[in-house]
């Protein structure tokens, strides 16, 4: 799913920051890797994008613009992209929001507590109902500080988005 993910925003945009899928000598994406008696894994090599994470840099209004004219760049280039796994599961997909209220007993904060309480309660009457009814496309989902890089010697330039294990 990742690596098809990646193939296909490289043939919709080739300039977005993202790292880049290597082919083995015989082309392909993926190969198989014994790692133990009988074990194997399956492993890709993908490009290193040099850069420093977003949150080691000041925040600036142009390199939040910038940081959204990329996220909307990736966007697009998903919104034609399938696969069939995208629906797997993961708990902080949106759409398994209603799921969360299992972990809102261990917030320690009483208040914080019921804040979370409404929100999945929230989700479960309003949202949820009418999920099937949206739009849908595979999305990045992992928009945080560890994932966005910027060039250090132009700390308003976005020079990668990386980790594209949470795509949804």
């Amino acid at each position: 799913f990742q690596t098809r993910a990646l193939l296909h925003i490289a043939s919709r945009a080739p300039d977005c920051p993202v790292p880049r899928v290597c082919t083995t000598t015989r082309g392909a994406t993926e190969t198989a890797v014994e790692i133990g008696r009988d074990q194997h894994c399956t492993v890709r090599l993908l490009t290193y994008l040099p850069g420093v994470p977003i949150d080691d840099v000041p925040s600036t209004p142009q390199l939040r613009r910038n940081l959204g004219l990329h996220l909307a760049r990736l966007g697009r280039a998903l919104r034609d992209f399938s696969h069939p796994a995208a629906d797997h599961e993961i708990p902080w997909d949106m759409k398994n929001a209603a799921c969360l209220s299992e972990l809102v007993p261990n917030i320690q904060d009483a208040e914080q507590r019921l804040v979370a309480a409404r929100y999945v309660e929230y989700f479960r009457e309003r949202v949820q109902p009418v999920f099937a009814d949206l739009r849908r496309q595979v999305i990045y989902n992992d928009l945080n500080p560890s994932n966005v890089l910027v060039d250090p010697d132009d700390q308003e330039r976005i020079v990668g988005l990386i980790d594209y294990g949470d795509l949804v």
